[in-house]
């Protein structure tokens, strides 16, 4: 009796599916320990132009740096909605110069959403944003612990 002869392409086609279910898991659940189980809007899992980002805690608060080269501030929003720290906005493509083809057009364009899942102790009254070389930083403050209230004797 033959043995059927084993699809290589069919294995390979399924390894990379899987891979790819564990990629969209992973942006699913975005953040980090910090900023746990951040949301992804849907244009995000579809492949839009997604913004590097950094996220760190200090001693008196949260960070989170957005590489944004070749946006202009006026163009970027930051909000927070329901403990969740929300940056929008978009890369516009350049102005037409003239130039019918392209021999090599990488740099992506459109709008982007980033949303993160704040961790508690996040005084979301107080936020501060700067930009600085093409990079939005904001931070955010923490909850300053009540101090222990005095029991009047």
């Amino acid at each position: 009796m033959l043995k059927p002869k084993p699809d290589a392409l069919k294995d390979l086609l399924a390894i990379q599916q899987q891979i790819n279910k564990l990629f969209e898991d992973r942006l699913q659940q975005g953040g980090g320990p910090a900023f746990p189980a951040g949301t992804l809007p849907p244009s995000a899992r579809a492949g839009a132009w997604q913004p590097p980002v950094d996220a760190w805690e200090t001693g008196d608060g949260f960070v989170v740096q957005v590489e944004l080269p070749g946006v202009s501030p006026d163009d970027v929003t930051v909000a927070i909605e329901d403990r969740s720290l929300q940056v929008r906005g978009e890369r516009k493509k350049p102005a037409e110069s003239g130039v019918r083809s392209f021999h090599r057009m990488e740099r992506e364009h459109g709008t982007f959403t980033r949303a993160f899942t704040l961790p508690k102790g996040v005084a979301t009254f107080d936020v501060e944003t700067s930009w600085q070389d093409g990079v939005l930083q904001v931070t955010l403050s923490k909850n300053a612990a009540k101090p222990p209230s005095k029991k009047k004797k």
